[in-house]
């Protein structure tokens, strides 16, 4: 699956499985420097994958795809936010 800024916001099923982990897109930048694709889990974790000189963005997330909407449900009723690190 290609995605794009569309996506931001949507859920995505990282694998084709039905079981698969179902992450929320939140940016993507493909004009920058380093490409990269922003995500987060259920528990509020976020990570990025970054294109390299091995893989690009789109070899990375081929087998993505957007999840049903019982998989967005799921999610949303399980997300909780991260923690807000306040000093």
């Amino acid at each position: 699956m290609l995605i794009r800024k569309e996506h931001q916001g949507t859920c995505i099923a990282t694998s084709a499985r039905t079981d698969a982990p179902v992450v929320r897109i939140l940016g993507v930048y493909r004009e920058a420097l380093n490409p990269s694709i922003s995500f987060e889990s259920s528990d509020g974790y976020s990570e990025s994958i970054t294109s390299n000189m091995w893989r690009s963005l789109d070899e990375q997330t081929a087998n993505w795809r957007p999840a049903t909407e019982e998989e967005t449900a799921n999610f949303l009723r399980r997300y909780t936010p991260p923690p807000q690190n306040w000093f």
